[in-house]
């Protein structure tokens, strides 16, 4: 199996056993929604992404997979990340990825949190591996987003 193929089904997976939660609890969302998921690359860690204007859903979806005491007003924003915690992926909300600058300032986020996981401080030294590991996520989500479009 190729990497690409592993990758969609692998988002394939990750979106039916959300919308399995969901529709157990017989709370489906009102609204589309896509789920992502960034593959590690040079660092353990996997990035999850949401995208939905479904706010209520979001953060049904942030809490079951981040334990989280997070609720819908929390996400009075255009996008938000929640860092990872206890050895669990971070996780970026999008209302919608319109905006490449707003996507650009949460891979942003979460490339520093990941820095901060594994014990890389920014300066000049190791600059190079924070452009890197942001080059990687913009790359790696967009070609997704654009491979399910």
């Amino acid at each position: 199996m190729k990497l690409a193929e592993g990758i969609i089904i692998g988002v394939s997976l990750v979106a039916m056993i959300v919308t399995s939660i969901w529709v157990a609890d017989g709370k489906a969302p009102k609204s589309n929604y896509k789920v992502y998921t960034i593959p590690a690359g040079t660092f353990d860690l996997e990035v999850q992404i949401i995208v939905t204007e479904d706010t209520a859903f979001a953060a049904k979806y942030i809490t079951t997979n981040f334990d989280s005491s997070l609720k819908s007003p929390d996400l009075d924003a255009r996008a938000v990340t929640f860092g990872t915690a206890d050895g669990k992926p971070p996780i970026i909300w999008f209302s919608d990825i319109k905006d490449s600058s707003i996507v650009q300032h949460e891979l942003l986020h979460v490339t520093i949190d990941m820095m901060k996981w594994a014990g890389i401080e920014l300066n000049e030294h190791t600059e190079e591996v924070y452009t890197y590991q942001l080059q990687y996520l913009t790359k790696q989500f967009y070609k997704q987003v654009n491979q399910n479009k």
